[in-house]
């Protein structure tokens, strides 16, 4: 058997909306596995990692990517972001956000930076805070996969009812 069809069934068939919205999961997925994987690669991996969709107010839908790295964590070399922790959030309604105790920065990245960009932008923030004075890399470098999941997210929002980024 190579599949069951849910026609009148109780069962719910998969619409459009659920397609877009499991297809922008999965690209979300391997997104966060290349972001994961530099982390590792430059050693400092984060003490939690999300990924999901949650519903904001007005009852829209956002997919996002939280990495978080906790209090006292051995990477942070700030006191104030030793003190507080680090997180680096992504939606892709916002794109990316870093975040020490209640202060937050947008940081100069593209929606969908390349890991690279991610990977420097957390040791940045743990070495020398975030909000320091130095000259950052340019951020505008994309992740290979950037072009599909673009795609998968305009659709997810075309049939979700997403604002438009």
């Amino acid at each position: 058997m190579a599949g069951k069809s849910t026609r009148g069934s109780s069962l719910l068939p998969l619409g459009d909306a659920t397609l877009a919205a499991l297809l922008a999961a999965l690209l979300l997925d391997r997104y966060a596995a290349a972001v994961s994987a530099e982390l590792g690669e430059i050693e400092f991996v984060p003490d939690a990692m999300e990924t999901g969709t949650r519903f904001e107010p007005g009852g829209g839908q956002e997919l996002f990517l939280r990495l978080e790295w906790l209090p006292g964590h051995d990477g942070l070399a700030v006191p104030a972001v030793r003190a507080e922790g680090l997180t680096l959030e992504w939606s892709h309604i916002v794109g990316w956000l870093v975040h020490s105790g209640a202060d937050v920065v947008v940081p100069d990245a593209a929606l969908l930076a390349d890991p690279p960009v991610v990977g420097h932008l957390a040791m940045h923030a743990s070495v020398c805070g975030i909000r320091c004075g130095c000259d950052k890399p340019d951020g505008t470098a994309c992740w290979t996969g950037a072009a599909q999941l673009g795609a998968a997210l305009d659709s997810y929002d075309e049939r979700m009812g997403v604002t438009p980024r």
